[in-house]
């Protein structure tokens, strides 16, 4: 027996090429791991005559089992391992990380790799990386010097939740030369891997005994600006150290810190127990001169004309920003040449490494912004050498992977009841009508001061029993909106009183909150219909209700997991997909053509046990061969479907 979700078809629409496909089952792939060691070469901390390297991780072992990498034949800076791992088109490998001896892990997050339809094809893959991800762009061009610096005050150990009897030492450990971790449990034996600090007035420190260690540690140049550490109180100290030397917080929770490629000095403060990103103080850089660079804008529209609130034979599409003003007095953009989903204008703007950019966003005709905070970049070494920068991003960075999959309508409701305005924060007399607004198509910004001309960029909401609306006249205004397909998850938005009322607005048409304070809810790819539940001035995130998605539950207690045929097969246009789990699992759920590349994604969520279908529809794609593949848990499974006109 069907639980039905909803009956809606997921309507998917894309134009891809296609040829001949291979069996889609798991086969041993040949796996080889490649490490560019040249900048740790470079700053001097990897010696290749006495240095070993080696891929660690879930499948290597993340200890000392793991096997030592070769040098390179073509280029001695690269370092490669080869492995046999079974896999099929979209499987991730298992998780892995570059090491060199004596401590030196790459610093962040485990890596992973996602097996594509060419590897599938050639029977091989190359996973190759620098160390770190670190390239000339993002090092530092000289020595830099951080005084590390950690207030012990009321220190907790994470070991026990308990405070320290003494704090007779600290020592610095991290990710990046001259930091090493130790390994695994932190041996007592290992503490020569870690920087010792200071509490007596010398190496930084300002105060003798005053419970702030310090130590200055330089960075060589060649390092990576993103600098990953933690601290240790008595490290070796059993009778004090409270269990364990990794004593700060529990594993995984570091301290960052961000260098620059001009710095050569700057301090740090921390607090013992205090994690995550801090600034940087008391900064000397060797900043080179500003000069004109040339920097072309451009924006790939492609999304916004597939929903259809983007019409290049009659909208026009502008950078606007701090440098081009705003308003309308900012430049059109021009149709690329090479591409007419992509616009672009370019300016001489004056700067040097480093420098960020003014703030900028894209926008184009009716009130289109793009939404979220203003967007900024970084001039690098590269555009400075070169003379010239390209800032390229897709209208509101969105790609397929985070775009609805269908149109999708949400409820809007808020209730005014108490509600005051932002200008005067006094309450409305009354409240005859209730706008929405935002950055998100069919939602538009007015322009700035919120004229009272541009309401019909506004959505009307209703108290009156109806669009909606449960019960009139009780002060909660609702509004249905639909948001097309290929709309982004993430919906910013704002409501207006009495908008163009200039006797009750109080004062103004924007009155909910200030300027930068928002609403958001987040969508998702199978969402069909919602509701969202606002107060008035209570901005942020809100989760969605009453949701109803476009997948199917069968009631059916499965055995085993499966991704079954799609039926029909060959099918013109529609088809379904069936497939069951027997636990919950974040299930992962996505269409290929058959060069490899990713052209949908129809589910990815967790989902609990049970059977289920979903429906593709491929109206607009062209005939051929695809990929359909899931990922559940450790169970990955791909078949082909044929799509005839």
């Amino acid at each position: 027996m069907l639980k039905k979700v909803t009956s809606i078809i997921l309507l998917l629409m894309f134009v891809c090429s296609v040829s001949n496909l291979k069996a889609q089952d798991s086969l041993d792939i040949s796996v080889t791991y490649q490490v560019d060691m040249e900048l740790e070469f470079l700053k001097g901390s990897f010696d290749p005559a006495t240095d070993t390297v080696e891929v660690r991780g879930s499948y290597f072992g993340w200890g000392s089992e793991a096997p030592d990498m070769v040098q390179s034949a073509v280029n001695p800076n690269i370092y490669e391992h080869t492995e046999t791992q079974r896999a099929t088109v979209g499987d991730s490998l298992p998780a892995y990380k570059f090491y060199y001896t004596q401590g030196n892990w790459e610093g962040g997050d485990n890596k992973y790799y996602q097996i594509t339809q060419a590897d599938y094809d050639n029977g091989y893959a190359v996973v190759a990386r620098p160390f770190n991800d670190a390239t000339l762009d993002d090092v530092i061009n000289q020595d830099a010097t951080i005084l590390f610096t950690v207030n012990t005050a009321g220190a907790l150990s994470s070991i026990n939740n308990t405070a320290f009897t003494a704090v007779n030492t600290v020592h610095l450990t991290g990710a990046v030369t001259p930091l090493k971790w130790p390994d695994g449990g932190w041996p007592d034996a290992q503490i020569d891997r870690m920087i010792a600090m200071y509490d007596n007035g010398t190496n930084g420190d300002e105060t003798s005994g005053d419970g702030i260690f310090s130590a200055n540690v330089t960075f060589p140049q060649y390092t990576s600006f993103r600098i990953q550490y933690k601290y240790g109180i008595n490290y070796g100290d059993a009778a004090n150290n409270q269990g364990g030397n990794d004593n700060e917080n529990g594993v995984g929770a570091d301290h960052f810190i961000n260098l620059t490629a001009d710095l050569v000095t700057a301090k740090v403060e921390n607090v013992f127990g205090t994690m995550g990103d801090h600034n940087l103080v008391n900064v000397v850089t060797n900043q080179l001169d500003s000069i004109d660079i040339s920097v072309t804008y451009q924006v790939d529209m492609e999304l916004e004309f597939l929903k259809g609130s983007f019409d290049p034979a009659t909208d026009t599409v502008e950078v606007r920003g701090s440098y081009f003003g705003w308003g309308s007095e900012a430049p059109d953009m021009v149709q690329s040449a090479v591409n007419p989903n992509i616009y672009e204008h370019t300016e001489t703007q004056r700067a040097t490494v480093g420098d960020s950019l003014p703030a900028y966003k894209f926008y184009y005709t009716q009130g289109n912004w793009e939404g979220g905070d203003n967007k900024y970049y970084q001039i690098t070494q590269a555009d400075y050498d070169n003379g010239y920068a390209v800032v390229a991003r897709p209208f509101n960075d969105a790609t397929l992977d985070d775009v609805i999959n269908q149109d999708a309508t949400i409820l809007f409701t808020v209730n005014t009841a108490g509600a005051l305005s932002s200008i005067n924060n006094t309450a409305f007399t009354a409240v005859n009508t209730v706008h929405l607004t935002g950055a998100v198509t069919p939602l538009k910004w007015p322009d700035g001061g919120w004229p009272d001309a541009q309401i019909d960029r506004m959505i009307a909401m209703y108290d009156n029993g109806t669009n909606g609306d449960e019960t009139s006249g009780d002060g909660i205004f609702s509004a249905n909106v639909t948001f097309p397909q290929y709309t982004s998850f993430r919906i910013q938005y704002k409501y207006g009183i009495n908008y163009g009322d200039a006797a009750n607005n109080q004062g103004g048409n924007d009155n909910e909150n200030g300027v930068g304070a928002d609403h958001f809810i987040n969508l998702t790819a199978d969402l069909v219909t919602a509701k969202v539940e606002n107060v008035f001035g209570t901005m942020g995130d809100h989760n969605l209700t009453d949701i109803v998605t476009d997948i199917e539950i069968i009631d059916q207690l499965p055995t085993q997991f499966e991704l079954a045929q799609n039926y029909p097969n060959p099918f013109n246009p529609e088809t379904t997909i069936n497939f069951q789990i027997t636990k919950q699992e974040n299930v992962s759920l996505k269409i290929y053509n058959l060069l490899g590349q990713e052209v949908a994604t129809l589910i990815n969520e967790p989902m609990g046990a049970g059977v289920y279908q979903i429906g593709f529809n491929a109206s607009e794609l062209s005939s051929g061969i695809y990929i359909y593949s899931i990922t559940a848990g450790d169970f990955h499974a791909s078949k082909k479907m044929t799509l005839l006109k």
